[in-house]
């Protein structure tokens, strides 16, 4: 069984890059799906948020280890940085194509727009993991659907 672990990963590491990269895009994709579903772009920005929300709050887990790995691995695993730049990037088109939609236009900066929106996920999970206070949690998530 470990020989065939390696074979398809080469190492633990990449095994855990593996889960970390499949996890973080089934979280993304899932996001997807459920703003495209019916309504108009304001209904599905706030689905979007929503998304993000529930990750804070029931997936800190999925957060803690992608901060982790991003921390401590990806000085010396090209493998691992590889995989988080691919998540982020995911992530961050994903953003991107989503406020495209709901503000009608594409204007120049936008990536870098949707880049601040998940730097301040982080910043919110890191409030949350702190306070764990539900209203911050109303708070800070209005705020930031009200910036994008």
């Amino acid at each position: 069984m470990k020989s065939a672990v390696y074979w398809h990963f080469e190492s633990k590491e990449g095994l855990l890059a593996a889960v970390l990269e499949e996890t973080a895009t089934a979280w993304i994709d899932g996001i997807l799906a459920s703003v495209h579903q019916t309504g108009d772009p304001r209904e599905r920005l706030s689905r979007a948020v929503a998304g993000m929300r529930d990750l804070v709050e029931t997936r800190p887990a999925l957060l803690r280890l992608l901060q982790s790995m991003l921390l401590e691995r990806t000085g010396e695993n090209a493998e691992t940085r590889a995989v988080l730049v691919r998540v982020f990037d995911h992530a961050r088109a994903a953003l991107t194509d989503g406020i495209a939609e709901v503000i009608g236009i594409r204007p120049p900066g936008l990536a870098t727009v949707a880049a601040l929106v998940l730097a301040s996920l982080d910043g919110i999970f890191l409030q949350h993991q702190l306070r764990r206070d539900p209203a911050e949690l109303d708070r800070l998530f209005g705020e930031l659907e009200r910036a994008i």
